[in-house]
């Protein structure tokens, strides 16, 4: 029986070394090339959700504050932001006080945008969708201006690691569908966060009327909303945000920090639709 297994193992060994001898000269894949391919496909993926952002920061002083900051938080006072999406939207009145970050939903708007009011080199950047976005129309509605300098807007604040990467343009740049331009991909870029992200399709609370404006009196605010019985149909009626929403709106942020994230999270997760279920008056 031992003579019969030492010829079955014999066999075996004899035909292993056949077969590495008929495949001596085939070339094996290296793991770190495979490593490598994955990595790139991986990068070559954009999210599912894109956002554009024009400005004439490089690469270099994003990273160095880690990410994009709004014009208030940017400002030497800090603790006083404007989160009236009307005024950041509006041309005439966008202030230095904004809360907002600017985002469009179409490259060729941003394009447009840039050789427009941008006289020297500049980037576009490309921003994975989140929960830190908020569409513009969807929250204005029928008061969006038709001028409007943003399709969406972030809350306050982009972290690096939401951006997918970016285009630098020159001042004299000519675009050509054939040629917009090389995308450079960001390394630090979440996938596992932002890959599959989505912005809120709007948050009308968010719109920044005054308290007593007829406006909020639009069926379109009807949610967030309430007037002075049974003035909502009339045009100079008295009209206000509920309560609850305005005492969130007064909150945030009471003081812009670096750690802003959570104040965000916290921040939409009181303007949740729970707390639509009532319709207060001021």
């Amino acid at each position: 029986m031992q003579k019969i297994l030492i010829i079955l193992i014999g066999f075996f060994l004899l035909g292993t070394l056949e077969n590495l001898y008929a495949h001596r000269e085939r070339l094996l894949p290296n793991p770190v090339d495979i490593v490598e391919g994955n990595h790139e496909n991986q990068i070559a993926t954009p999210p599912i959700e894109v956002f554009y952002l024009v400005t004439t920061l490089t690469p270099e002083q994003v990273i160095t504050s880690d990410g994009f900051w709004s014009a208030g938080a940017s400002s030497a006072d800090s603790t006083n932001l404007d989160f009236s999406l009307l005024n950041h939207v509006t041309p005439s009145v966008n202030s230095e006080r904004s809360g907002y970050i600017s985002l469009f939903r179409n490259f060729i708007h941003a394009l447009i945008y840039a050789q427009s009011n941008i006289s020297q080199d500049y980037y576009i950047y490309q921003i994975a969708g989140g929960f830190n976005i908020v569409d513009a129309q969807g929250s204005l509605g029928p008061y969006t201006p038709s001028n409007s300098t943003a399709e969406a807007v972030a809350l306050n604040r982009i972290y690096w690691n939401q951006v997918y990467g970016w285009t630098r343009f020159s001042s004299n740049f000519i675009f050509s569908l054939d040629d917009p331009g090389l995308l450079e991909h960001n390394l630090m870029f979440d996938r596992e966060t932002f890959a599959n992200a989505t912005s809120s399709p709007g948050l009308p609370e968010l719109a920044g009327f005054p308290q007593g404006d007829p406006r909020w009196g639009n069926d379109f605010f009807a949610n967030v909303a309430g007037c002075e019985a049974p003035l909502r149909k009339r045009s100079n009626g008295r009209c206000y945000l509920q309560q609850a929403l305005l005492g969130s709106l007064k909150k945030f942020p009471m003081r812009v920090e670096k750690e802003v994230g959570y104040q965000l999270f916290h921040f939409l997760k009181l303007l949740s639709p729970k707390l639509y279920l009532t319709k207060e008056c001021l």
